[in-house]
């Protein structure tokens, strides 16, 4: 493959380009190799260099394919030149030109599958299957990585910000936290202590257990959850699950806000939290992911609810107030639908974050009361439909 070979530079300082230099196949035009790196005097936030190199191969002699691609940026966060450098290497082959491929293929939202098994896997396959061999360098920050993992000072400050982060502390097979619900307080319970916690990774992959016991110093009393969900399967997810709850809560609290006993939503509540609901509830569900980002739960669940301090539960008719007796009983069969395309997830060891999706997330919860189920005392239906997209809008910005 005869080629050309360019070398390019900015005719301008200060502009957004690159030096570098590539070779260009003598026949097609098409660029062979391209190896390139940002001007010295570019101004971009945090990022004193980067460069890139990009490798094509005929195939067939035919077509050009990217074969490999190395992207190094240096990243500095400050002047005195605290940062990390992220290297990125990527390289293919086995290219397959002009055949037809099974439907199969493409079936399902997600773009890339990824087996359960690749995280097991043992050196031996990786330095089989790794397309390059690992150089002296690579080894040696693998090396580096695993020694900085013993350390103790390494140790403390993951477990810092793993507790800032998540609100839990492991101590061996148990998670203590969330660390800021361990006190609060309000015009009913007045000091509220809490103490929670829940098996952590090492406990089991499939089942999850949680709890928490809290009292607060002017009802005297103790409040108390417990639950569980186990994972039939794990991908897709199935899961079931039970709760039993006894504690005070807030009703038609927005889903934005703290929890009650969150100690900032104490701390900055602009009214007195005099209005609660000791709630006695009993909660099971079955949860089905037919696919990435699609959705079904379908849940039963009974509830007594008495109202606390200033709180009564009355209504009007015929401008003549009713007050309702003392306690509300409940029961309610749910089904929740959530449909979110190609959504991505981050999986950790107790759970997983969304990292959202580009196209519009939908949420559909419909609830029926059943009267009569339980000394249940109402009969009702209710649905509540969510739509969350993010529009862009350039040059401006994005509309959520």
């Amino acid at each position: 493959q005869w080629c050309y070979k360019l070398k390019f530079k900015p005719r301008r300082k200060q502009e957004l380009t690159f030096v570098g230099e590539c070779w260009v196949h003598d026949t097609t035009f098409a660029i062979r190799k391209i190896d390139m790196r940002v001007v010295d005097d570019a101004n971009i936030n945090f990022v004193e260099d980067l460069a890139v190199v990009k490798e094509y191969s005929r195939v067939e002699n035919k077509q050009w394919m990217l074969e490999k691609e190395m992207l190094v940026v240096d990243f500095a966060a400050r002047k005195d030149g605290l940062g990390f450098i992220g290297r990125k290497t990527t390289s293919y082959k086995d290219f397959t030109i002009n055949q037809s491929l099974s439907d199969t293929i493409f079936a399902g939202t997600e773009k890339i599958k990824v087996l359960e098994s690749s995280v097991a896997l043992d050196d031996a396959f990786w330095r089989q299957a790794r397309h390059d061999s690992l150089s002296d360098r690579e080894k040696q920050i693998y090396h580096m990585v695993d020694t900085i993992k013993t350390l103790p000072a390494f140790k403390t400050y993951v477990d810092i910000i793993t507790l800032f982060f998540t609100g839990h502390y492991e101590i061996g097979k148990i998670e203590i936290g969330p660390y800021f619900t361990t006190y609060s307080f309000n015009t009913v319970e007045g000091n509220r202590f809490r103490l929670g916690g829940r098996p952590g990774p090492k406990f089991s992959n499939r089942l999850r257990l949680e709890g928490y016991v809290a009292y607060g110093t002017k009802d005297e009393e103790f409040k108390y959850m417990g639950g569980f969900r186990y994972f039939l399967k794990t991908k897709p997810r199935e899961a079931v699950g039970a709760r039993y709850k006894n504690d005070v809560v807030q009703l038609g609290q927005s889903e934005n806000a703290f929890q009650d006993d969150n100690i900032l939503s104490s701390l900055f509540r602009r009214n007195p939290a005099d209005k609660l609901t000791q709630l006695e509830s009993y909660k099971v569900y079955y949860e089905k992911e037919w696919l990435s980002g699609y959705s079904h739960r379908l849940s039963f669940e009974h509830g007594i609810l008495i109202p606390l301090g200033k709180l009564d539960y009355s209504y009007y008719n015929n401008n003549e107030r009713t007050r309702v007796r003392n306690s509300i009983n409940t029961s309610e069969i749910s089904l929740f639908m959530r449909f979110a395309y190609r959504e991505k997830f981050v999986e950790g060891k107790t759970g997983r974050i969304s990292l959202g999706s580009d196209y519009p997330v939908t949420q559909v919860l419909y609830t029926a009361g059943m009267k009569g189920v339980l000394e249940s005392d109402f009969s009702y239906h209710k649905i509540v439909g969510k739509v969350d997209d993010i529009v862009k809008v350039p040059p401006f910005g994005y509309t959520y």
